[in-house]
């Protein structure tokens, strides 16, 4: 299971690689799984990741700045 941490502030610099491939129904219950991939000083690039209980929602890589 994945470790819980605090919750930074900061901001998305950037979204690319987006791809959308659902739309997410009402009442659906949605999941999101956060990866960092490198991450620089104060910067870091992610990718996330949204399901519903069955299929992949959307996916995305982000520049997050954080302060």
């Amino acid at each position: 299971k994945a470790k819980m941490k605090p919750i930074m502030t900061g901001f998305i610099g950037a979204v690319s690689k987006l791809e959308v491939f659902e739309q997410v129904k009402v009442n659906d219950q949605i999941n999101i799984r956060v990866e960092i991939l490198n991450s620089f000083d104060k910067v870091q690039l992610i990718q996330g990741v949204v399901n519903t209980e069955d299929k992949m929602v959307l996916k995305c890589q982000m520049k997050i700045v954080i302060l």
